[in-house]
């Protein structure tokens, strides 16, 4: 068939002009098939073909009748001829033929509101609409509030059949390169759509891509799909740039038939799969969201398995969905493009931000993942972000329901707004709707974020009277929805802050207390609460902790609590009975004693049936050691694994992460964030659960971990002085269960353990403290410091905590009080002493390797030395105070702040409490000389920032 094809012939320098390839196939080959449509409104009626002849002899016809009604043009002016039709053919004739009679056609969405269709009216300066009979009330509301002429576009038969003069089209390819070949609009997701012109240069390059040589093995997908099928099902709309795009790549540059669907029926699952059947097509383009309805019946499963393979753009695909269809057997392409963007010949030397978002592929080198639009990420009042299409797109895959939009732009937590799938007739049945999407909200909530949670108070359902409006592609216009409901969104979130403010708290007795507590934290979007399961180990957050604490002051205002409720309050009491006990008798928990009695059960709880030792193991190896390190993406682990894949005595090194890919992704983005390396040649991401026995492994990892390791450093245990040691009871589990892993190995495997040094911050003596182990649960302070006993000071987050909310206060304090020396080292110097410690670096018998080591930096100074250097950054702070009058008025900030960002240091509210009386006996320092400017310290460490 290509051999007698002009469509294939070679190409010409530049490309070939559209117009000219279908005249010149009209001449020479009449009879090709141009396009192939139904012959009736039911599938099983077949398709047929309209020709090369008659398609050419309809483009001349629209020419002809362009010009008798509206005149020619000038030659540098291209009039706008708008066009809204049916989903067939005469959107492509209609392009042409204006293209040839020096027109530019505007392709504009049946699903535009009236303003929207009015709004690219003006921008594109368009006074001329075609349109067929069908569609005469559609334009009405436009004559009326807009100076237009109408002409009536002729049916098929018409425009096939009706001979008319050829109509001549003189242009080279050079003088009509950059002609205005068709005007299409954006979707509008995040407000008016915007008109962009396309040229007729664009078109013609994609003939040339046809001879793109292949990269990395791959060629171009245009070229690969058109080689797999004979006869494409293009299930885009025409109006929309996927549709048309679609017709004119295969069909006149890879000479590809398309098979259009039936014009008057709707793109129901039934309709598609008979139409793909009858249409005699092997392979189809679909909009996603159709793609999604047919994929989830064995039948349509059967229809699309037999093509070549199924094509879909227009938006996400669930991932359930595209699992399923992939494991049976279909052959899934999705792509991506912008109604912006070409390729071009050249490189843009000023970039231009597309505003997607992409994220790397977790394991294929130069592989990314399309994330979403940036338009679409929701950023709440306390700084997070969230990106909601999944979250959409699962609840919208409910059967009753069309649609799903979640919102909350600068609210403290998202709501969702459902769009029925069919009208209800009062609010009885909006709350049923509600109940039966519930178990699907539920679901997608295990799939997001902590705080991208939607709480059942928070979902409200659209008025049939306003339904969402959408784009061509059928998906929701976020910002014109979300704009339609601003009353409604507002009074959503009034409504929940006075329920919040009311909840009624019985305090009786323990138990009818624990439910209104169990209330409390569900409205917060935490995870669901046993009566004795622990906040953290569940997954509260901090800033869950400071709703909870807002609300449980609102509420219990006036009743006599036996306690003050700070954050402290939740935090050592973390499951809903200790804190109801606490509440109603004060004692609860979290007494002293009580706290080194659960200290010292736990102790006991997991060292007991420690193996005995074995005295033959090889020792391990140093110039090809395989290294276990946990915590490997947070701030000193990324710096352990750079400094481990940089040292020529490493061969290998596995990180265990709480990730579902071990962390290879997120190590991916904390590297570039830092400027480390992201080169993982030695690196074995797992998916490790260290409070589970075998650390959660298969047998498989855990046996070659048994028989490779060489070093293990414990890099992950949680940096919050605010949890109770019960809530470090797991992450003590995962201590002996990689003591059990060493203790296993084929190897003498030593354990470094990293942590803070609050296992000895009530050392009571004025002598420094040693670098030895205490066996007395006295000297740590409660929670944090008592689940362990040796470590490293992390002052990541104290620190820039204090100076962020003393920016965001205008104060800062003149001194820090017991801590106001600064021996702060910097994060990749300690990577380098850790691993010098562990033997990592410095060669020596395993029997050598241990101790307790506190590294500080030998160049120390003061606080108030670099008092200077902070306000000289910061301009924003106008004052210096005392710790004594910084922490009050920090304290008067807390009920308030929602934007943890801006004050995140309410979060550690308690414990800069401790350090308001100043010097306390007991506090350690190495001293030596210290050199250098104070200055040349702060703007070299990262805290700062």
């Amino acid at each position: 068939m290509g051999s007698r094809s002009p469509l294939l012939a070679p190409t010409a320098r530049h490309g070939r002009l559209l117009v000219n390839i279908l005249d010149d196939v009209a001449r020479n080959d009449p009879l090709r098939p141009f396009v192939f449509s139904s012959k009736s409104s039911q599938p099983q009626d077949g398709w047929e073909s309209i020709n090369f002849r008659e398609a050419a002899n309809g483009v001349n016809y629209v020419a002809h009748e362009v010009v008798r009604a509206n005149g020619r043009p000038p030659a540098d002016v291209f009039p706008t001829v708008a066009y809204i039709g049916p989903n067939d053919v005469r959107y492509i004739l209609l392009i042409l033929g204006c293209f040839k009679a020096g027109y530019k056609a505007l392709l504009v969405s049946p699903r535009n509101t009236d303003d929207v269709q009015l709004h690219l009216f003006k921008e594109t300066e368009c006074y001329i609409v075609w349109l067929p009979a069908s569609h005469a009330k559609v334009i009405e509301p436009w004559l009326g509030r807009r100076e237009m002429s109408a002409t009536i576009m002729p049916d098929l038969v018409t425009l096939s059949s009706t001979a008319v003069p050829h109509f001549p089209y003189n242009k080279t390819f050079e003088e009509a390169e950059w002609d205005p070949f068709v005007v299409q609009h954006t979707s509008g997701s995040t407000g008016f759509p915007k008109p962009v012109v396309v040229r007729q240069g664009v078109c013609s390059g994609q003939e040339n891509y046809r001879h793109w040589p292949d990269f990395n093995g791959s060629s171009i997908a245009h070229k690969v799909w058109a080689q797999k099928a004979d006869r494409i099902f293009n299930g885009m709309p025409l109006f929309h740039a996927a549709g048309w795009w679609i017709f004119i790549i295969w069909r006149f540059y890879h000479d590809k038939p398309i098979a259009l669907p039936i014009a008057d029926q709707p793109m129901s699952p039934h309709i598609i799969r008979q139409s793909i059947t009858f249409s005699g097509s092997d392979a189809a383009f679909l909009v996603s969201s159709v793609l999604d309805a047919v994929g989830r019946s064995e039948e349509g499963i059967a229809v699309l398995r037999k093509l070549a393979y199924v094509a879909f753009g227009g938006g996400s695909l669930p991932t359930d969905t595209g699992n399923k269809l992939a494991d049976s057997g279909v052959l899934l392409c999705n792509a991506i493009g912008s109604t912006e963007m070409a390729v071009y010949a050249f490189y843009w030397l000023n970039e231009w931000s597309t505003k997607d978002l992409f994220k790397p592929h977790p394991t294929v080198p130069d592989h990314w993942i399309y994330y979403g639009r940036l338009d679409n990420i929701i950023v709440f009042s306390n700084g997070e972000k969230l990106n909601p299409v999944t979250m959409e797109s699962m609840v919208a895959s409910h059967p009753r329901l069309k649609g799903a939009l979640v919102v909350g732009q600068g609210k403290f937590q998202p709501a969702m707004i459902f769009e029925p799938a069919t009208p209800l007739a009062n609010a009885d049945e909006e709350a049923k709707l509600v109940d039966d999407v519930w178990g699907t909200i539920q679901e997608a909530n295990k799939a997001t974020v902590a705080h991208g949670r939607i709480i059942k108070d928070l979902v409200m359902v659209a008025r049939p009277e306003k339904p969402f409006s959408r784009s061509g592609k059928g998906e929701i216009q976020r910002g014109q929805a979300t704009k339609l409901y601003a009353d409604e969104i507002e009074e959503l979130y009034n409504a929940i802050e006075e329920a919040g403010q009311a909840i009624s708290f019985d305090m009786t007795s323990d138990d009818v207390l624990l439910k209104s507590l169990q209330t409390l934290f569900e409205s917060i979007g935490s995870p669901l609460l046993e009566p004795d399961t622990d906040f953290f180990s569940a997954g509260v957050d901090s800033l869950q902790v400071m709703t909870v604490t807002r609300a449980l002051r609102a509420s219990l205002d006036g009743v006599k609590v036996p306690t003050d409720i700070t954050t402290a309050t939740i935090y050592s009491n973390p499951t809903l009975r200790k804190l109801a006990q606490r509440l109603r008798s004060g004692d609860g928990t979290g007494s002293e004693s009580a706290d080194i009695d659960l200290a010292d059960r736990l102790l006991a709880q997991y060292t007991q049936d420690f193996p005995p030792p074995v005295d033959n193991k090889s020792e391990p190896s140093f110039n090809a050691q395989t290294v276990i390190v946990t915590g490997s993406t947070g701030s000193l682990g990324s710096y352990l694994l750079d400094a481990l894949l940089a040292s020529p005595h490493v061969r290998k090194v596995v990180t265990l992460n709480r990730d579902k890919d071990g962390g290879r992704s997120k190590q991916e983005a904390v590297n570039r964030r830092r400027g480390l390396p992201t080169c993982w040649d030695k690196v074995y991401f797992l998916h490790a659960d260290l409070s589970s026995p075998k650390l959660g492994l298969n047998s498989e990892d855990y046996t070659r971990l048994q028989r490779e390791t060489d070093r293990i450093i414990h890099n992950a245990w949680p940096v919050n002085f605010h949890y109770s040691t019960a809530s470090f009871a797991p992450h003590v589990a995962g201590v002996r269960h990689l003591f059990d892993l060493a203790a296993s190995a084929q190897k003498r495997v030593a354990i470094m353990f990293i942590s803070s040094r609050a296992a000895v911050d009530r050392w009571t003596s004025r002598d420094a403290v040693l670098e030895t182990q205490f066996s007395d649960l006295s000297l740590s302070s409660p929670g944090y410091g008592r689940s362990k006993s040796q470590g490293y000071w992390n002052a990541a987050e104290f620190i820039p905590s204090l100076i962020k909310s003393s920016v965001y206060l205008g104060i800062l304090p003149e001194s820090l009080g017991s801590i106001n020396v600064v021996d702060w080292m910097p994060v990749e110097d300690m990577a380098s002493l850790i691993l010098d410690v562990a033997g990592v670096t410095v060669a020596g018998p395993a029997e050598e390797i241990g101790g307790y080591f506190h590294g500080v930096n030998p160049q120390t100074t003061t606080w108030q030395a670099l008092v200077p250097a902070i306000l000289e950054v910061y301009g924003d702070i106008k004052q210096v105070v005392s710790m004594g009058r910084w922490v009050p008025a920090l304290e008067k900030t807390a009920s308030s702040t929602e934007d943890t960002k801006k004050n995140p240091a309410v979060k550690l509210l308690d414990t800069y409490r401790r350090f308001v009386d100043g010097d306390k006996p007991g506090e350690g320092f190495v001293l030596l000389a210290r050199e250098g400017p104070e200055r040349g310290v702060l703007r070299r460490g990262n805290w700062m920032r």
